[in-house]
């Protein structure tokens, strides 16, 4: 059985995520989210990196 608050659904048999790690993360990507966006080349090599961008910064159709 689930207990329910007011925020999130605790697991009561195995908890998969905890608030402390959601927080965690969230802090880790907007630290992540601040370096990438301090250069224009570190944010188009990320852009590149997530396969939806060509080489050249721009969208590639298959997404448009």
């Amino acid at each position: 059985m689930e207990k329910t608050t007011n925020t999130y659904v605790a697991k009561t048999a195995k908890q998969i995520l905890t608030i402390q790690d959601a927080e965690k993360q969230v802090k880790e990507m907007q630290g992540f989210k601040t370096t990438i966006s301090k250069s224009k080349d570190v944010t188009g090599s990320f852009l590149n990196s997530t396969g939806m961008y060509d080489k050249n910064g721009k969208l590639k159709k298959v997404y448009k």
